[in-house]
This record gives structure tokens, C-alpha cells and sequence, in this order.
């Protein structure tokens, strides 16, 4: 499922990993300013790429015509190829907290030592996915006790893209986001600091299917991106999810956790105890030589968040609702 020159929008160029954004923003001012290409030989015509670059590029492009990558629902599934990954691991070394004590008859942790592992997906390329994802992590039950109705943890999500010239995107179910060059929210892989000092911005596209196990840090609900004009496009998202939270009090949490584990009581008894409700979006505008986005962000909570007051978290966020907006650009000058 090669990637079509014609349509690729920057953040579809940038999510290859190969190009600087310099190359992008001069293969898309050649493109506004001859027309479509041709053929994908023609990418070495716009005088950015070297030669190696276009050796490793020839196999990820093609010249398909717009009109052929418009979403079909029936096509999708048709074409589509289907998944279906099972793990299953076990520590050989032996653990107390496994065992049944003889006088209670009960352990330490309720299920047993056993990890599980479950993924389906039917996918098209990046225009099309959907599937779920299943995780019994060691010391859950499994049918059984709190997990009676299954896995620990469920995850599911429907994702299409190019739907038609003014839904690009359509996220239902499970979902990442990102807005502010990363900096307002950010999912997936960042590498750190490195000699590639421009490269500093978080960048891909804004709404990502999810396919983690990670049970905190993902939205549910709806996402979508709608194309208003040639040069603006709109991202909106609602989420309604409950999470892990440390409670100290009736209506209160002290702090987030993320690690997913419920194997006891104690873990058990902050499992999905605050509901997260998060709605945002972002407007963009974008020429050949700038790009300028407007991003808001609110959050609510049905409790109220107060941290227990140290000197590193004195400027943590306390209450119920947080909202968070940005402007972010960037503008390219002889380069």
C-alpha cells in the first residue's frame, strides 16, 4: 500500500521517517506548481532528493490518481488482510505470592502466574483497520473472581481514513492524539535529544489507532478530521474513559497510575476509580512556506485531583477540569 504523491498531505510524508522538512516542503511546492506527478521517477525532477534517497523511496510511492484512494467500505474489506497474534508466557522461578496459604485457602495475588496475549486486526495499508486487543497480565484472574467477564483489560477501535474530500479521518473506539507539536500531546515513539537540532517537534498525524496494552493512556470514544478547505483542515475528538487512581478520599485522588497491574486488593481497589473526559481539537492552516494551527484541549474529572504537596509537584495541576490551548507554526524562508 504505497504512499501517492499526489495526495500525501506533510504529516503522511513525515510519518515515513526518511525525509527532512525541507525535502517534504519542496516536493509539495513542486507539486502546487507543475501539477501531479507523472510517475514516481518524476519525485528526482523536483532537484531535493539524492539519488540514494530516491532508491529508498521508489518502492513506497506510487503515482495513483486521487480518485483511486477514496475509502470503499466493501473494497476494504475485501482487500484487507486479517491478523491473529496469541502469546502466552510463564516465569519458571517460583513466587510466594502465588502460593495458597493453608489456613486461608487464598494467595497473595488472585490469579495465577500465567501471561496472555490476544490480538486481532484486519487492516488495508493505513487507510483501513479494525480490531481488538486482550491482556491477562501475571497474578489477574481470568473468567473468574473480578474478571469474571474475561481479560483484565479490553480494547477495540475502528479506523478509516480518506472516507471522502471532507472526512479524511474517522477514529471510533480506542485512539491516540496528537496536538501542539507534542507538546500539548503526543503518543507513539519521540526519540530524545541529537545532533538533528530541528528536529525537535513531535510530528504525524493528529488522530492514530490504538493497538497498545497500555490501559491508562489512550482515549474512547470519537475522533475525526474534516477537510474545510484546500488549505484548512478541522480535528475534533471526545473521550469518555475511566482510569486507574490512587483515592485517599471520597472525592478526591492523590495520583494517576499507569501500570495496569490488578492483582490484589490494594491494586484492585484503584482500578477504573476516575472517569476522564477529554474533548478538543485543532484548526490548521497551510501554505507551501508556513503552517499555523490553533489547539485546545479540556479535561473534567468526577473527582477532584489534589496531590499531596511536595517542593517537585507545587505546580501540578489541582481540581476538576483543565483547559489547555496553543498556537504552534512553522514558516520556511529561503530554504
Amino acid at each position: 500500500h504505497p504512499l501517492c504523491p499526489n495526495t500525501a498531505t506533510r504529516a503522511e510524508w513525515e510519518a515515513l521517517g526518511l525525509l527532512s522538512s525541507r525535502q517534504i516542503e519542496c516536493l509539495m511546492s513542486y507539486r502546487m506548481e507543475f501539477g501531479p506527478f507523472i510517475a514516481a521517477e518524476e519525485l528526482q525532477a523536483a532537484g531535493c532528493l539524492p539519488l540514494s534517497a530516491l532508491r529508498i523511496l521508489s518502492p513506497l510511492v506510487t503515482a495513483q490518481t486521487a480518485g483511486q484512494s477514496r475509502a470503499d467500505l466493501f473494497r476494504m474489506l475485501r482487500d484487507s488482510r486479517q491478523s491473529l497474534l496469541i502469546r502466552w508466557s510463564r516465569s519458571m522461578m517460583p513466587d510466594w505470592r502465588y502460593d495458597v496459604d493453608s489456613l486461608s485457602g487464598y494467595s497473595w495475588f488472585e490469579g495465577g502466574p500465567d501471561r496472555l496475549f490476544l490480538r486481532f486486526r484486519r487492516a488495508l495499508g493505513t487507510q483501513f483497520s479494525m480490531g481488538f486487543t486482550a491482556e491477562k497480565d501475571p497474578g489477574e484472574t481470568l473468567l473468574t473472581g473480578s474478571n469474571a467477564h474475561g481479560f483484565d483489560f479490553l480494547s477495540a477501535h475502528l479506523f478509516i481514513r480518506d472516507i471522502s474530500p471532507a472526512l479524511r479521518t474517522l477514529a471510533l473506539g480506542d485512539f491516540t492524539v496528537n496536538l501542539g507539536q507534542g507538546l500539548i500531546m503526543h503518543s507513539g515513539f519521540g526519540g530524545s535529544k541529537s545532533a538533528m537540532a530541528m528536529q525537535i517537534a513531535r510530528t504525524g498525524e493528529p488522530l492514530q489507532r490504538y493497538t497498545s496494552v497500555d490501559e491508562n493512556r489512550h482515549f474512547r470514544g470519537v475522533g475525526a478530521k474534516l477537510q474545510l478547505g484546500k488549505k484548512t483542515d478541522l480535528v475534533v475528538f471526545a473521550s469518555s474513559n475511566r482510569i486507574d487512581a490512587s483515592q485517599f478520599a471520597k472525592d478526591s485522588v492523590s495520583s494517576f497510575l499507569t501500570s495496569g497491574l490488578h492483582r490484589d486488593y490494594s491494586e484492585r481497589s484503584f482500578e477504573n476509580s476516575l472517569r476522564q473526559q477529554v474533548a478538543g481539537g485543532r484548526i490548521e492552516l497551510e501554505t507551501v512556506h508556513f503552517r499555523v494551527r490553533a489547539n485546545g484541549v479540556w479535561f473534567g474529572y468526577d473527582k477532584t485531583i489534589a496531590p499531596t504537596i511536595q517542593p517537585y509537584n507545587r505546580w501540578y495541576f489541582r481540581g476538576r477540569s483543565l483547559l489547555n490551548t496553543s498556537i504552534d507554526y512553522t514558516v520556511r524562508h529561503r530554504g
